[in-house]
């Protein structure tokens, strides 16, 4: 009996420390915790963020309808040549190149031109850039792409687009068209209005917005 209380006496006495351990543990993570939480901190900085507009200037010739129209025909030129040599067609096709350079430089060399003289420049290149594009497409239908460069495919294509950006222009009469060529070279640039006061009223290049 004596040695049943003796044991008894020592396990209560164990559980009652193990029973204090935990009580401590717990005190100590649950301090940590608190320490851990800091309190929410106020920004010191308040206000609107303001983003301001600018271009990405890109050094070009400023562009005009007639040099886009011209600029797109001399590639088209290129092009057939190279295809009709490769493939030797059995007739050049004629694409009145002389004739459309003539009308051009009539135009470009004059100081003062009037609406009437561009606009009739711009019909006839338009009408010649059109065909150089109808045979260049008729060539590749009937024998592919492989024997243009990327470049010169590029070159193609943004021919294409000045081409109906022209005639819509010159059809509906105005100066204006959305995502409009400045460029044949750099098509991705675009016209944009500063409206500052000067002569470069319009920067040609990408937009970017500054912080």
């Amino acid at each position: 009996e004596i040695l049943d209380q003796m044991n008894q006496l020592v396990i209560a006495k164990a559980l009652e420390m193990n029973n204090k351990q935990d009580e401590n543990c717990e005190n100590k993570d649950q301090n940590k915790g608190d320490k851990d939480q800091k309190p929410p901190t106020e920004l010191s900085n308040k206000g609107k963020l303001q983003l301001d507009a600018t271009v990405a200037d890109v050094n070009i010739s400023y562009p005009t309808d007639l040099d886009l129209l011209n600029d797109s025909r001399i590639k088209g030129d290129e092009i057939i040549d190279k295809l009709h040599r490769i493939y030797k067609l059995e007739k050049r096709p004629r694409t009145y190149r002389q004739v459309a350079q003539k009308i051009f430089l009539n135009v470009a060399k004059k100081k003062n031109k009037s609406i009437k003289q561009i606009r009739s420049a711009i019909r006839n290149l338009t009408s010649c850039l059109g065909r150089n594009i109808k045979i260049i497409t008729e060539i590749l239908t009937k024998h592919g792409l492989s024997q243009l460069t990327k470049q010169e495919y590029k070159y193609f294509l943004v021919s294409q687009e000045v081409h109906r950006q022209q005639v819509e222009m010159y059809k509906e009469k105005k100066n204006n068209v959305s995502h409009r060529i400045v460029s044949i070279h750099q098509p991705h640039i675009r016209p944009i209005v500063r409206g500052k006061k000067g002569p470069k009223k319009t920067e040609f290049g990408p937009k970017i917005n500054l912080m």
